[in-house]
């Protein structure tokens, strides 16, 4: 049973350090009082998310604990016509808003420019509308690329992993294709101070 389950943590991207199970990356699993082995066998039986679904809501998780942090309300929009995944709301002179388009990828192109990414017509359309009322940013989180990294929690704590960009496409050149490769600027890595600043610019009617 043993080599069962180092067999599955080498195939999660895993790896047991110190003596028997004792390593960092391992002891969140273990504190759950069930194997990797065992955590994907429960999953294949009762899973109604794909993979593709999976990454969305972690990434709606991801900038809602950032907004909150940054004291700032988030929700999704009803419906969501605009190719928007979440709004948030800010108090202050203005009370501005800022809705978010919410991209996640554990395949990431990074390049020397930043993060490359390729959208449909739809939602680059969407994105770079320039009569909005609300701005519109897109927001790419970066997953890692094992699934089994993209979480991890113990008894003590929860990260999410593991890091995100932003960009506005407002005013951008219209295009013929079905989809379109954009770049998420290197020095546009989205934070809680950068939210803040975002926010800052909304008001400001500057974004």
């Amino acid at each position: 049973m043993q080599r069962q389950f180092v067999a599955q943590l080498s195939r999660l991207g895993l790896s047991p350090g110190g003596v028997g199970f004792g390593g960092p990356r391992v002891i969140s699993i273990v504190a759950l009082g069930v194997s990797g082995l065992e955590i994907d066998e429960r999953r294949e039986q009762m899973a109604i998310l794909s993979e593709a679904d999976r990454k969305e809501r972690l990434s709606v998780a991801w900038l809602g604990a950032m907004a909150a942090m940054a004291g700032f309300a988030s929700g999704p929009p009803e419906p969501d016509r605009d190719s928007i995944d979440l709004t948030l709301s800010a108090g202050g002179p203005g009370r501005p808003k800022m809705d978010v388009q919410l991209k996640a990828t554990s395949t990431p192109m990074v390049r020397e420019d930043g993060l490359h990414y390729e959208l449909k017509r739809k939602n680059y359309d969407d994105l770079r509308e320039a009569d909005r009322m609300v701005p519109l940013i897109l927001v790419v989180v970066q997953l890692p690329p094992n699934e089994a990294g993209w979480i991890d929690f113990s008894n003590e704590r929860m990260v999410l992993r593991r890091k995100a960009w932003w960009a506005s496409l407002k005013g951008a050149e219209g295009i013929e294709g079905k989809s379109k490769t954009v770049v998420l600027p290197t020095d546009q890595r989205l934070d809680v101070k950068e939210l803040i600043e975002l926010m800052g610019r909304a008001r400001d009617r500057t974004l």
